[in-house]
């Protein structure tokens, strides 16, 4: 009888677990894909500043748009609220 398995299978992690390389889990895909909504990091990506700086401007600025949240640790910043929140600060910046 050949045994069903493989010697790959067998070397295998008994679960996968995503490296450092930008992977993300299955059930978050759909939200980091989404082309409504950013998380976090991808917000700041996208706003061309650092996470650190991100989270300030949520505790600082009240005119920051706040992010949705789905879960304790899943939140997402929609791209149409970040969009605005630009437009609406270069108008500042041109009245200066």
């Amino acid at each position: 009888m050949v045994p069903k398995h493989t010697v790959k299978q067998l070397n295998a992690a008994p679960f996968d677990v995503p490296e450092k390389t930008g992977q993300v889990p299955k059930q978050h895909a759909r939200l980091v894909n989404h082309p409504a909504g950013m998380r976090p990091a991808q917000a700041a990506q996208y706003l061309g500043i650092s996470r650190w700086k991100l989270y300030q401007l949520i505790a600082e600025d009240p005119d920051f748009p706040r992010p949705i949240r789905f879960s304790l640790r899943c939140v997402i910043f929609p791209k149409t609220v970040l969009d605005s929140y630009l437009v609406v600060k270069q108008a500042q910046e041109a009245e200066l």
